[in-house]
């Protein structure tokens, strides 16, 4: 995926999506937007902060952020109607984020009944400042070295439950195939270990 900036040779696909009945949906102003008016506006928006989202050249989405008078930058995205529920958002908005400074306030003012775009900012590190009107306010918390390492702990110990569950299973249903490649498994554990004690004492 890349992101590349908006032209105005782009007022067709971003009016298009822009007024499609889903994006009305969960847009917070829910006015299909004219042609005229649409090229209006883009002419005084093509700036450094305006995206498309591509990939294998094909346009998929678009965000944008804007400063406010409190001086977070607000972001707004699209995905293309054709392109929804592939993950496309979220990459983009990680992409997107990656722009940022440490020190820059990063929110999104989402419509709770948008569920998916919900789910995408939360995935990226938003988090609900304000939850408690019809459009939920959400600022992006960038997580530290130990945050991180804490959320891969948490979802290791997760993914071991589920590994324990599929070997219950599979002991269950057919228990000497299973024991059989359980012993290779076990067998290249030891190797593995002894091939770590030689790297560890290699220097």
């Amino acid at each position: 995926m890349i992101l590349r900036k908006v032209t105005f040779d782009d007022w067709k696909i971003l009016l298009d999506w822009r007024n499609d009945p889903i994006t009305i949906k969960y847009s917070i102003n829910q006015e299909k937007v004219e042609e005229e008016h649409h090229k209006n506006w883009l002419k005084h928006n093509i700036n450094n902060n305006f995206y498309i989202a591509e990939v294998n050249n094909e346009p998929i989405g678009t965000i944008r952020k804007n400063l406010n008078n409190a001086n977070e930058w607000v972001l707004s995205w699209t995905i293309s109607p054709n392109h929804r529920g592939m993950g496309y958002g979220t990459k983009m908005l990680k992409e997107f984020l990656k722009s940022f400074s440490a020190n820059d306030k990063i929110k999104a003012f989402i419509l709770k009944e948008n569920i998916a775009s919900l789910n995408m900012a939360k995935k990226c590190g938003f988090d609900y400042v304000q939850s408690e009107t019809e459009i939920f306010e959400l600022e992006y918390k960038k997580m530290t070295d130990f945050e991180i390492i804490d959320a891969i702990q948490g979802v290791r110990n997760k993914n071991n439950v589920n590994w324990m569950d599929i070997l219950r299973i599979a002991f269950k249903y057919a228990p000497d195939e299973t024991r059989a490649i359980f012993k290779r498994i076990t067998d290249s554990d030891n190797e593995i270990n002894e091939l770590s004690k030689k790297l560890a004492n290699n220097g």
